[in-house]
């Protein structure tokens, strides 16, 4: 019997299950020429099926042998189907049948197959244990699985066999998820400046793949599959990671040389450091080297930037020791030329300071000679001021009583000249009188 070649689980002997598992029962007849009828009354073919798979009373041995295959098809195959298909044509086309066109078929064979095809291509999918649909490639894993079982001399197990397909399958599913990170990475340009996108990124991909890949695992109940995909995603990335840092980690060692050829070394050959103090300036052109490099990288992750900064530094030291010995060297011979300096300086200084002090004794003195001088000049210019002041307060005193003198002359003139005026006066009355005397008399 079916259920003692095939089992359903390894652990259970009794098959109850089996049904579950067991294909659609499609029965085929071909020739078919009977009449579809019972009693009188017109059936279908599924009618006539299932008239067909009844059993009949077991009373004899002959009568379990009728029965016994009934039993397991409609035992094991829940869904049945039968389709009768008349000859397909007539003596002459069938002896080259495969070359025969459609309209030289029967017609009613043709509308047999035609329900027959519609049929088989609107079967629903098969389906596993867990419900997961099975594919081409699963069928073709269990098929393999049993054949190989069967040719070994043992007992199928459907469980066992299943289990051995899915661990191919999500293997296959697996290494799918896996190829496809992969392409994911490798069509992300490099350099990527900001870390933190590429781990969401990352984060983001891995889950939908993941997510993808848990949909279509079976049986992974301990995750396995899962996480094993998920370390070597987890892997790939950070190698990914590595090589990204690596690519950024040159990225700003390339940019440090560039920046430091196009300036520093510049002024190295232009001698801008070789003077005294020149280490300083070396270090604030290194400085301001740094501060141009962070912001051109800006976009660059800082640790990466840091550590590209610390290594540079290092190449440097060498040169700038360089800079500082030179620098020291110069300052020394600029120490003793300036103390040189200093000594002609304080010498010429001592020299000038007693010129100046002769220069400045001889002026005082000729100042004090000048100041003397001039105390004189002045006071006999005061004399003379005095003596000219009386002279000129004399004229004056003479001018003011000769004024006076020709006031008086003046006014005694007017007093005489008034004395006259008044005897006229009196004289031309008198006058009058007589001629007004004369006049009375005469008349």
């Amino acid at each position: 019997m079916l259920s003692q070649n095939i089992k359903v689980s390894a652990n259970d002997s009794s098959n109850d299950g089996l049904e579950s598992i067991m294909p659609q029962f499609v029965l085929c007849v071909r020739d078919f020429n009977l009449e579809l009828e019972h009693n009188g009354e017109e059936m279908t073919a599924d009618e006539y099926l299932e008239m067909c798979l009844q059993t009949k009373t077991a009373e004899t041995q002959e009568d379990e042998k009728y029965n016994r295959p009934r039993e397991c098809i409609k035992r094991y195959f829940t869904r049945r189907k039968v389709f009768t298909f008349d000859r397909p044509a007539g003596r002459k086309v069938m002896r080259t049948l495969d070359l025969a066109r459609e309209e030289d078929l029967n017609e009613d064979f043709v509308h047999e197959t035609e329900k027959f095809l519609a049929y088989i291509y609107t079967c629903p999918g098969k389906y596993l244990l867990n419900k997961s649909p099975v594919t081409g490639s699963m069928l073709a894993k269990l098929l393999r699985e049993y054949v190989t079982t069967i040719s070994d001399g043992n007992v199928p197990c459907v469980e066992d066999a299943m289990m051995i397909m899915a661990r191919q399958e999500n293997g296959k599913h697996a290494n799918v998820a896996v190829e496809e990170y992969k392409v994911f990475l490798k069509q992300t340009q490099i350099p990527v400046y900001d870390k933190n996108e590429l781990c969401d990124s990352h984060i983001k991909f891995k889950k939908e793949k993941l997510s993808s890949l848990q949909s279509k695992l079976m049986f992974d109940t301990d995750s396995k599959f899962q996480k094993s995909t998920e370390a070597e995603m987890q892997t790939l990335y950070e190698q990914f990671e590595k090589h990204n840092s690596k690519l950024l980690y040159e990225k700003c060692i390339d940019t440090l040389h560039k920046m430091h050829e196009e300036t520093v070394k510049v002024n190295i050959k232009k001698g801008k450091y070789a003077t005294s103090g020149g280490h300083d300036v070396y270090d604030q052109d290194m400085h301001k080297l740094y501060d141009e490099y962070n912001k051109e990288l800006k976009n660059i992750d800082i640790a990466e930037r840091i550590k590209a900064q610390h290594d540079f530094e290092s190449k440097m030291i060498h040169e700038n020791k360089l800079m500082m010995t030179e620098d020291k060297k110069l300052s020394e011979k600029e120490s003793k030329d300036v103390m040189t300096t200093k000594l002609n300086t304080l010498k010429t200084e001592l020299i000038q300071s007693q010129e100046n002090e002769r220069i400045k004794l001889e002026t005082k003195l000729d100042d004090q000679r000048r100041f003397f001088e001039e105390k004189m000049e002045k006071a006999k210019m005061k004399e003379k001021e005095r003596e000219k002041r009386k002279a000129a307060e004399h004229r004056e005193e003479l001018r003011r009583m000769k004024e006076e003198l020709e006031e008086e002359l003046e006014d005694e003139k007017e007093r005489e000249r008034e004395k006259r005026r008044r005897r006229a006066e009196k004289e031309r009355i008198r006058q009058r009188e007589y001629e007004q005397s004369k006049r009375c008399y005469l008349s």
